[in-house]
């Protein structure tokens, strides 16, 4: 159901956003800005849900921030009890019509309509160097929705 494409970051060219459109084959497509998402129960599925009744082009989730605080151990034999977690929000901000900010958060993943995304991509006509993914985010701007449920944690930082 999802192709899942990793990009070191938002900066790439257009050629990246044009191999990622040629290689998708599954309807929709995830466009992974971290390495190794660890998702909530349900995340992805959720994020297509949302796509379906909103018929948008690109979704895209708010986060939250997972720290290690502690690890729990038998004081007498020193065996672990396993780890303690603190967890925050750490949403992103609704998308605004008419944005051009190129530096815009939309968090780790970009969920993606594969259909709309092959045809925005027929349509680049510049190559970039840098700006591949915001082109693209330029050209579906009409269509993005923010599923406001953290999908997915933004960081993993020890205490």
């Amino acid at each position: 159901m999802i192709d899942t494409f990793y990009l070191p970051g938002r900066v790439c060219s257009t050629k990246a956003i044009k191999e990622i459109a040629q290689k998708a084959t599954k309807p929709y497509t995830m466009i992974s800005l971290k390495p190794d998402i660890e998702w909530v129960y349900l995340g992805q599925e959720r994020m297509v849900q949302v796509m379906e009744m909103t018929g948008a082009t690109m979704v895209y989730a708010d986060r939250f921030n997972k720290f290690k605080v502690e690890s729990l151990k038998l004081k007498e034999e020193g065996e672990s009890l396993g780890e303690k977690w603190q967890v925050s929000e750490a949403p992103v901000i609704d998308y605004q019509i008419g944005a051009l900010r190129d530096d815009f958060d939309f968090g780790a993943v970009l969920l993606w309509d594969t259909e709309k995304l092959k045809a925005l991509v027929a349509a680049m006509d510049t190559e970039y160097e840098f700006a591949g993914l915001y082109d693209l985010r330029l050209r579906a701007s009409q269509a993005i929705s923010n599923q406001q449920s953290a999908m997915c944690p933004n960081t993993s930082i020890t205490r």
